[in-house]
């Protein structure tokens, strides 16, 4: 062998060895899972919940509190990105009482830890537990016998909004425009009908502007709507 071929020989042993290397390096850089999070510890995760200002649970029992709370809860993790297990612990740490104790028998029941526990499984579990199928039968049996009767238009408002989501028929604007405006008082409710609102939201504007310009927002009686 010449010169040459061993200069060749060399640069070609030399390329080998870098580039068994870099792959190395890339291969030991890469084995962190890209969506890898440190564990949270309790200090940190209360720095986090001071940050999104999420309220505990203890609600104890099936009801609207329990819903309450998931949608809260929902609309915060919609903030800021966190991993599905990271969203469980935060949620975790603020159940209290026997809120806490049920999650943790079911934890072990389940053989989760707090590192492995996805959301989806906490929510299933969480609605299962307190928002159970009778609830929302309790829930649409409200809303079919709503009418504003001698609430305000906005107590009327709330009431509604809180109750149409559980009923899946009302699939569209228009339909829970015409719902909302059935349950206004009938002096009210014939003032909105004229001005045709298709959005719930443009039926309470004008069922409020009727409401403060008959001078009846004080004097609200029982009266339901016109069958």
């Amino acid at each position: 062998m010449n010169s040459l071929e061993a200069l060749l020989e060399t640069l070609k042993e030399s390329t080998k060895a870098k580039t068994k290397e870099e792959s190395h390096h890339l291969a030991t850089s890469s084995a962190e899972p890209k969506n890898f999070e440190p564990r949270r510890s309790k200090e940190d995760i209360s720095r986090e919940l001071q940050k999104i200002r999420l309220s505990e649970f203890s609600g104890g029992r099936a009801g609207e509190c329990a819903e309450a709370w998931l949608e809260g809860i929902n609309r915060c993790f919609r903030l800021r990105e966190y991993s599905s297990s990271a969203k469980t612990k935060i949620a975790v740490f603020q159940l209290k009482e026997s809120d806490l104790i049920w999650w943790g028998n079911l934890e072990k029941q389940l053989h989760l830890t707090s590192d492995n526990a996805p959301w989806e499984l906490f929510e299933e579990r969480f609605r299962g537990k307190y928002l159970p199928p009778y609830f929302q039968q309790q829930q649409a049996r409200a809303f079919h016998t709503l009418i504003q009767g001698s609430k305000t238009v906005e107590e009327y408002e709330i009431r509604f909004m809180e109750l149409v989501k559980y009923i899946h028929y009302l699939d569209s604007d228009e339909r829970q425009a015409e719902r909302f405006i059935f349950g206004l008082n009938p002096r009210i409710r014939a003032l909105v009908s004229m001005w045709k609102p298709s959005l719930v939201a443009e039926a309470v504007e004008c069922g409020r502007y009727a409401e403060e310009h008959l001078g009846i927002k004080k004097d609200m009686g029982p009266t339901g709507p016109v069958q």
